[in-house]
């Protein structure tokens, strides 16, 4: 028994939809669905940073880095995208080495902002720190750096 005028057109209507969402799941893959978070330089941070070690003086991070953050996140360059990306659980905008450091400010889990700074103003150590991180100068031993601790 042949199909039908109404059967034909519903083939058609479903081999079309099945078509347009077979091309809108490749496109969505093959862009990547979402774009990472973007790196931006923030040079009124480091000229702060910068300031703090010519002062001597041990400050919070929190008058250096300004901004709404609870947890901030450090990494001396050369650093990779990968190691970014797996300490603050999101795709980052980046190289897959990065020579500048990085630092990635958070807010309840959510990343603030990721900010690349050269000259890297703290100590050759990353990690994570909580919203009561104070920088402090490294000792005239090693001079220009700034120490990151809780």
């Amino acid at each position: 028994m042949a199909p039908t005028t109404a059967e034909h057109r519903r083939a058609q209507v479903f081999s079309r939809l099945a078509a347009t969402l077979a091309t809108a799941t490749f496109l969505l893959t093959a862009c990547g669905g979402e774009e990472g978070i973007a790196v931006h330089q923030d040079p009124q941070l480091l000229e702060r940073a910068q300031q703090a070690i010519r002062a001597g003086q041990t400050v919070p991070l929190r008058s250096i880095a300004q901004g709404d953050w609870d947890r901030v996140h450090v990494f001396p360059g050369p650093t990779t995208r990968d190691s970014v990306e797996q300490a603050v659980g999101a795709d980052i905008e980046m190289p897959d080495i990065h020579e500048g450091g990085i630092v990635v400010f958070l807010k309840g889990g959510r990343i603030e902002r990721v900010t690349e700074l050269v000259p890297y103003p703290f100590d050759g150590n990353g990690g994570s720190y909580g919203p009561d991180v104070v920088a402090a100068p490294m000792p005239a031993t090693n001079p220009g750096w700034l120490r990151l601790s809780e």
